[in-house]
């Protein structure tokens, strides 16, 4: 309880810092930039995903302080996180891209961890960074602060939660359907 507490107390800092730092940068630059009226999203070629999945990983890892020798699973955890929430978010149920994204995440681990020996959080750990909703919580801050729109910062809010509880969701039923290995403990 009160290492989840500090896990918590830690991911509110940073979203605060992350906050901080843009309304600086909104009072260095203004806020023009923040209302884009002619950027449209476009489709992403085949190689700028692996760039991005490659740069990606390369950040984890350093992030986590991950060994060398396990930059290939980060880097298949990544994959398979970014993979599965691109796939699913094309289909007419993406609204439950992040339940089923973390099911075949926790699947993938757990079956590394129970088949190929590796252990699980090095490949739960990197996806799970990927499939979480930060970005819908900056933007709800965002909304707040800078628009003052309340009710689109409160619906983004509310989506962020409802997508955290589906990867959670996703977890769990992933450890019911492929336990993970059991911890055996070496005689020294």
């Amino acid at each position: 309880m009160i290492a989840g507490t500090a896990r918590l107390g830690r991911v509110f800092a940073i979203l605060l810092a992350v906050g901080c730092g843009a309304f600086l940068g909104f009072a260095i630059v203004g806020t023009s930039f923040m209302h884009p009226a002619d950027v449209r999203p476009h489709p992403v070629g085949p190689a700028y995903w692996v760039v991005a999945v490659v740069l990606l990983s390369i950040g984890l890892s350093i992030d986590l302080d991950a060994r060398l020798r396990d930059f290939a699973w980060v880097f298949l955890a990544s994959l398979v996180a970014l993979g599965t929430s691109y796939y699913f978010n094309l289909l007419p149920m993406h609204q439950v891209t992040p339940f089923v994204a973390a099911l075949i995440c926790g699947l993938v681990a757990n079956g590394a961890a129970r088949y190929l020996r590796v252990p699980q959080p090095i490949l739960l750990v990197p996806a799970l960074h990927v499939l979480v909703p930060g970005s819908l919580s900056y933007q709800s801050v965002l909304w707040v602060v800078s628009a003052h729109d309340y009710t689109d910062a409160a619906t983004l809010a509310v989506n962020a939660v409802v997508a955290t509880i589906l990867i959670v969701a996703g977890l769990l039923l992933s450890q019911l359907i492929v336990p993970g290995a059991p911890l055996r403990l070496h005689k020294a």
